[in-house]
């Protein structure tokens, strides 16, 4: 099955944590709905999970960060990115986990303090290399131009859903 947005991600992943055994408590919504975050329960114990949706992986992860892959070999292929706003607000928040999905159902996870400390001592951080246009947070009809910084990571870093609980 092809999951053709993140509306259709999300409902695969809420159903994917009921078959895990994790109990939705509360669902929020952040990035303009794109991402969600889900408060859950298992065994007595509370679990969070900012959740992302990208239809497929960051292809250039190695040539925006040659250095990286160069020093780093074992993490050479797709990556995946997350705007440092939203990581940092995941991490005020003290969120559990950060999953990402594409397209194809797979599913990749990592704590967020993982997540902070490896993308953080490995400088992967870029701004992105076009402009995106928002409405103004003023509620006026012009736009504000926002050029977004992002936090990448090598797919290779992070955990496929599969095996977890296993």
């Amino acid at each position: 099955m092809v999951l053709l947005n993140h509306e259709a991600a999300f409902l695969f992943f809420q159903k994917e944590l009921s078959l895990k055994g994790f109990k939705t408590l509360k669902v929020s919504q952040e990035c303009k709905g794109r991402h969600k975050v889900f408060y859950c329960e298992k065994g007595g114990q509370l679990v969070s999970f900012w959740v992302k949706f990208d239809k497929d992986w960051f292809h250039s992860f190695n040539y925006q960060f040659p250095a990286f892959i160069t020093q780093f070999p074992q993490y050479a292929g797709f990556g995946e990115s997350i705007n440092v706003e939203y990581l940092e607000k995941a991490i005020r928040w003290n969120i559990s986990f950060l999953v990402v999905i594409n397209q194809y159902e797979d599913i990749y996870i990592i704590t967020v303090k993982r997540l902070e400390e490896f993308v953080k001592e490995h400088k992967l951080y870029r701004f992105q290399d076009r402009t995106f246009n928002y409405k103004s947070k003023d509620f006026t009809s012009h736009k504000v131009a926002e050029t977004e910084q992002t936090y990448s990571f090598p797919i290779k870093l992070l955990t496929n859903w599969k095996y977890i609980g296993e």
